[in-house]
């Protein structure tokens, strides 16, 4: 495990992040804040410990048959997502 792998994993626990990537010194992440505000995408900074980028803001759809986006679900249906943590 990396130095950056690691200090993912414990930024994870503290904050209760399950769905992440470790990019470099970049922790990322998509969080759903519910249907009024969609989903956000999220870069933690391993080194600097603080939040540098949240935006990237995908709104629900109800109107879709899937308001998840695509690339959000594993093949076998599960989300790769976040519930409001972070």
């Amino acid at each position: 495990m990396s130095k950056y792998e690691l200090e993912a994993l414990k930024y994870a626990e503290e904050v209760g992040i399950i769905e992440y990537k470790v990019n470099g010194n970049l922790m990322e992440y998509w969080t759903f804040y519910g249907q009024s505000e969609g989903w956000r995408f999220v870069r933690y900074d391993l080194d600097k410990k603080k939040e540098v980028f949240r935006g990237a803001a995908i709104p629900w759809n109800a109107s879709l048959e899937n308001p998840i986006p695509a690339f959000l679900m594993t093949e076998r249906g599960s989300t790769l997502y976040n519930y409001m943590q972070g």
